[in-house]
C-alpha cells in the first residue's frame, strides 16, 4: 500500500513554499489580457458600459482634481463595482448563491456590513498609523495595504458564493502568503503617491483586480496545511489587531 502521508517540511522549506505562493499570487494579478477579453469581448454591455463610464469618471477626477468628482466616483463606483463583480462571477461561476432577498436576509446582511465597516475601518486605522513607526513601520503598513488590497478583490467573488464574514477571513488568513502577492502590484500603485491621485489610480484599476480575482485559484490547497513547518504559521492573523479594536468597540456599546 502506497503511503500517502506527506512529511512536514523544514522551516527552510516552508519558507520557500510562502513565496511560491506570493509569486502565484502576483502572476494572478498580471492576468490583464483574460480581464479585458471579460470587459470587452462580451456581448452584453453590463460589465462594458460601467467599466468605461468608471475609468472616465476616474480620469476625470484626477485632471480638474477637486472634491465634487472625488465623491461623486466614488459614490459611482461602489454601484459599478457590484454590477461588475456579479457579471463577472456568472461568466466564470455561473448564478451566484445569494440571488434572492428575503427580509431575515436583509437583516442579517445590514448587521453584517455594520460589523465588517467597523472592521476594516479598524484594520486601516492600524494599517494607516503603523506608517509612523521607524523603519519597520512603513514595511508593515505597505504589506497591510498589500493584503486589504487583495480581500477588497475577491470579496465579491466569495459573497456570491455565500460565504459569510467570518468564511472569508478565515480562507484569506489561511492564503496570506498568496493574498501579499496578489496585492503587491496594486499597492506599489497606489502607496507611494499622494491621497488624491491614489484613490483615482485605485478607481481606475480595481475593476481589473475584481475581475482577475474571478478567475483566480488562491494558494495553498487544504491538503498541505500537514505540511506546514510549526515555525511557519499556516494562518496568519491579518485581522487580529482590527478584531481586538471591534471587541472593544462593542463592549464599549453593549
Amino acid at each position: 500500500m502506497v503511503n500517502t502521508t506527506q512529511s512536514k517540511l523544514s522551516s527552510k522549506d516552508t519558507a520557500k513554499l510562502c513565496a511560491e505562493y506570493f509569486l502565484c499570487g502576483f502572476k494572478d494579478a498580471f492576468a490583464w489580457p483574460s480581464s479585458l477579453i471579460t470587459i470587452y469581448g462580451n456581448k452584453d454591455d453590463v460589465i462594458y458600459a460601467p467599466f468605461v463610464t468608471d475609468t472616465i469618471v476616474a480620469l476625470t477626477y484626477q485632471l480638474f482634481w477637486v472634491y465634487p468628482i472625488f465623491l461623486l466616483s466614488f459614490v459611482l463606483n461602489a454601484m459599478w463595482y457590484q454590477e461588475i463583480a456579479d457579471h463577472a462571477y456568472q461568466i466564470h461561476h455561473g448564478q451566484p448563491v445569494n440571488s434572492q432577498w428575503t427580509y431575515n436576509r436583509a437583516l442579517r446582511l445590514i448587521a453584517d456590513e455594520i460589523y465588517r465597516a467597523i472592521l476594516f475601518m479598524n484594520y486601516l486605522f492600524f494599517a494607516t498609523t503603523i506608517y509612523i513607526l521607524p523603519i519597520v513601520g512603513p514595511i508593515i503598513s505597505f504589506i497591510y495595504f498589500c493584503w486589504i488590497y487583495a480581500y477588497y478583490s475577491f470579496e465579491y467573488k466569495w459573497v456570491n458564493r455565500g460565504w459569510k464574514l467570518e468564511q472569508r477571513i478565515q480562507y484569506f488568513e489561511e492564503k496570506w502568503a498568496y493574498f501579499a502577492g496578489f496585492g503587491f502590484t496594486f499597492t506599489i500603485l497606489t502607496f507611494f503617491v499622494d491621497q488624491f491621485l491614489s484613490a483615482g489610480v485605485f478607481a481606475l484599476f480595481f475593476p481589473l483586480y475584481i475581475i482577475m480575482a474571478n478567475n483566480a485559484s488562491p494558494m495553498p490547497r487544504k491538503d498541505e496545511r500537514a505540511r506546514f513547518s510549526s515555525s511557519m504559521p499556516y494562518r496568519l492573523p491579518v485581522f487580529w489587531v482590527a478584531r481586538k479594536l471591534n471587541d472593544k468597540i462593542i463592549t464599549c456599546f453593549s
